[in-house]
Parts: C-alpha cells; structure tokens; sequence
C-alpha cells in the first residue's frame, strides 16, 4: 500500500485519526443540540411562569379594584342613611315643639339644619369638582 501499513480494520492510522475526530466532532454536536433543547425549554418554562405571574397579578387587581369600589360605595349609602335619619329626628323632634308650643324654637332648628344642608351640599359639591379635576 501507500504512505503506510494497513491495518487490520482496513482503515490507515490517519484515517483512523480522522474517524475519531468526526466521530467526536459528531458527539460535540450532539451534546449541543441537547443543551440548546434543554436552553429552550428552561425559555419556554421561564415565559410561562412569567405570563401566569402577569395575569395573576391583573386579576389581583382586578379584585382590589372592584372591593375598593364596593367599600366606596358601603360608606357612601351608610352615609346617606345617617343624614336621612338625622333629617327625620330633627323633623320628628321640630314638629313636637311645634305641638308644645315652642314655634320659635322650633323655627331656629329648622332654618339651623337648612343651613348646615345647604353648607354639606355645597361641600360635597366641591369635593366631587376637586376630585374630578385631579383624577383627570
């Protein structure tokens, strides 16, 4: 033969040689083909967790939002109810000195309380502009 002995497996120690590296070569590539898979997959998990952590998190707000409006709207009826309750006592309690025979009295407590709900309209009035104006 040429430039060598041929050995048993019929391939010269070059080729040999060179089986090897291709060989190698073959397996190098393998391994990072699997590292790129796995690279991808730990991707994957990772935009996974990242899009179950965003939309828990909208409907954490969601629910904040929706209790804040339901406490706001608790305190706003339990309001009202205390400034009717507190109209009718004084009415009730106006319309007996009436009876009694207090009219003056009577007619000071009535132009007091149409005094202090003009004054509580006005300033919830001015309340509801000035939140409004800052909330825009």
């Amino acid at each position: 033969m040429s430039n060598g002995e041929e050995k048993p497996g019929g391939l010269l120690p070059h080729e040999k040689a060179e089986v090897e590296l291709i060989k190698d070569f073959i397996g190098l590539r393998k391994q990072e083909l699997e590292v790129r898979k796995h690279r991808d997959e730990v991707r994957a998990k990772h935009q996974d967790n990242q899009k179950e952590v965003a939309l828990a998190s909208i409907e954490a707000q969601r629910k904040d939002r929706q209790e804040i409006r339901n406490a706001s709207q608790s305190e706003s009826t339990k309001a009202k109810w205390f400034v009717v309750a507190l109209i009718v006592i004084l009415a009730i309690f106006s319309g007996f000195l009436v009876w009694l025979g207090h009219v003056p009295l009577a007619e000071k407590i009535i132009t007091y309380l149409l005094a202090a709900a003009l004054g509580a309209a006005g300033g919830y009035g001015y309340a509801v502009k000035t939140i409004g104006t800052t909330q825009e």
